[in-house]
């Protein structure tokens, strides 16, 4: 005999054991006896020509039982045939299925048809070890259940059954899911997503970091970050680590970055710390994205900018010029035409007359037009800061401006509650003057109606100037607004073709758009839009 396995003391119990070994060692047999007379002995090991057999005390096992009864995993003892003989109520629960319905039926009960062959002869080929194998229970409810079950032969002659242990893998499984899904999205991202240690080693490296870098997984994986990094640049990649460690995020972070042939590129880089499941910062993940484009793109729409600023700049000269310079000998040109105009009119014959008048209007045409070009060029460079002005003040200085005009032609102007807008409003002024003014101008036999409206969505105002003209053809609608454009001869109607397009130009200053809707002798609606004013809607708000 071996020994014996000490234990607590139990209560009065008996010992059935072979103890034929017993007289021939006296001083092991004495010391049995005294553990089990003591209760310090709850089972003994018997080596003999069988080999070695286990007994135990009776009630010893009430310790082994309730740690089965208390244990997560399912135990069920399989004895001959496939019989339940033993089950815990965690295997019942897992089921779903009385533990009394339990013990005493075939575990094949709970194995899909398909599975349960291939349970038998694996019990069957591997019945000398501990093996663990996947498997599909299907519970008492029909429902499937995925779970990972190790099977143990029992050495007892009288029962030849295994010990089943059953781990419900449920979790597992949806875990795995979430990861292998987790696991595709970063591998078909466009991005480079790179897994790095505190230390910047390489550990992980997506398909899109292999395009972005030119490098596969195996050339990468183990090595540092420095090879992505241009020397110049070195000092970036201990910054950023400490700032991983102190478990910060980078977000956007542009900077330089080396690809496997040398070349350099743009990138934008996202940094975030990887931590374990105590919280505790293990790496970082990288997301890297070109940006070389994009930055080519703004450097090229900078130099476009400069040279638009510079050209702006050339425009307000030449204006200054034409303000000045030029508009000096026309007003010289002019006083003397008006004067021989005044002087030797019907004294000449009446070609002289005719030459005359046409220098005078010629004159006095490229006078308006050089004013006309000074407003157009000024729009943006002198126009005032926005404040809030009720659009209603600003349709009444309008409609004073043209006050002569509206009483000459018997024009009548209406218009909605309009509300207060963020602007320039001397220029949105001078847009309803033109707009109201062309208006009164392309009017047709009957005296103009003209209806100022608003409609107010979610982010702008949309203004119109409604009248009862002779109308647009469809086909011009872009081309009014086009500096010098005119759908008409002089003759016809007076003007330069410059006043839409500098409604278009103020319009455009303040964020909004200006169109036109029409057809031909059926009048016209303008179009325009400002933005939405956090100010109250006072329609007399800023009156000027």
């Amino acid at each position: 005999m071996k020994g014996y396995m000490r234990k607590g003391r139990p209560p009065e119990r008996t010992l059935p054991v072979d103890c034929r070994e017993l007289p021939a060692r006296p001083g092991g047999a004495e010391e049995t006896v005294r553990g089990i007379t003591e209760g310090e002995a709850g089972a003994i090991v018997v080596s003999g020509s069988q080999g070695k057999r286990l007994s135990t005390t009776l009630g010893a096992d009430q310790y082994y039982r309730a740690l089965v009864e208390t244990m997560n995993d399912g135990i069920v003892t399989l004895l001959r045939g496939g019989v339940i003989g033993y089950s815990n109520r965690a295997f019942a629960e897992l089921v779903r299925t009385p533990l009394e319905q339990v013990v005493g039926s075939s575990f094949t009960r709970f194995l899909p048809a398909e599975q349960a062959p291939a349970l038998t002869s694996s019990l069957e080929r591997r019945g000398d070890g501990n093996h663990r194998t996947e498997f599909t229970l299907r519970t008492g409810d029909g429902s499937l259940v995925p779970v990972q079950l190790s099977a143990q032969h029992l050495e007892c002659d009288h029962l030849g059954a295994f010990c089943l242990a059953i781990t419900d893998l449920t979790e597992q499984k949806k875990r795995e899911q979430t990861q292998a899904h987790l696991a595709a999205i970063v591998e078909s991202s466009d991005d480079a997503i790179i897994g790095v240690t505190l230390d910047g080693i390489i550990v992980s490296w997506n398909r899109g970091a292999e395009r972005l870098y030119g490098y596969t997984g195996e050339e990468v994986i183990g090595h540092s970050t420095s090879l992505l990094i241009p020397t110049y640049r070195a000092g970036e990649r201990a910054n950023l680590l400490e700032r991983i460690r102190r478990q910060e995020e980078v977000e956007h972070f542009e900077t330089v970055r080396v690809r496997k042939d040398g070349r350099e590129m743009q990138v934008s880089l996202r940094i975030s710390p990887v931590k374990d499941t105590k919280g505790s910062v293990i790496g970082a993940s990288a997301i890297a994205r070109d940006i070389t484009r994009r930055k080519e793109v703004e450097e090229a729409l900078a130099q476009r900018t400069e040279e638009l600023a510079r050209s702006n700049a050339e425009l307000e000269q030449f204006a200054s010029v034409a303000s000045h310079d030029l508009q000096e000998p026309l007003r010289t040109v002019a006083t003397f035409a008006q004067f021989l105009q005044e002087r030797y009119k019907g004294k000449l014959d009446a070609k002289a007359d005719e030459f005359i008048d046409f220098m005078v209007d010629g004159v006095t045409r490229m006078q308006q037009l050089i004013s006309d070009l000074l407003a157009y060029s000024r729009v943006g460079s002198r126009g005032k800061e926005f404040v809030p002005a009720g659009s209603a003040a600003i349709l009444e200085q309008a409609l004073k401006n043209l006050q002569a005009a509206v009483e000459e032609s018997g024009a009548q102007v209406t218009h909605d509650l309009l509300p207060t807008v963020k602007c320039d409003p001397a220029q949105i002024v001078q847009v309803f003057q033109n707009l109201v003014g062309n208006s009164i101008k392309f009017r047709s036999a009957q005296p103009p109606c003209i209806h100022v409206a608003v409609e107010r969505r979610p982010s702008e105002w949309v203004f119109s100037v409604k009248d009862n003209g002779i109308g647009i053809d469809p086909q011009y609608a872009e081309r009014v607004f086009e500096i010098f454009q005119r759908l008409h001869t002089r003759r016809e109607y007076p003007g330069t073709g410059v006043g839409l397009a500098i409604a278009e130009k103020i319009v455009q200053r303040h964020g909004g758009r200006i169109w036109v809707e029409s057809k031909l002798r059926q009048g016209a609606t303008f179009f325009f839009t400002l933005p939405v004013s956090d100010e109250p809607d006072d329609p007399h708000a800023g009156t000027l």
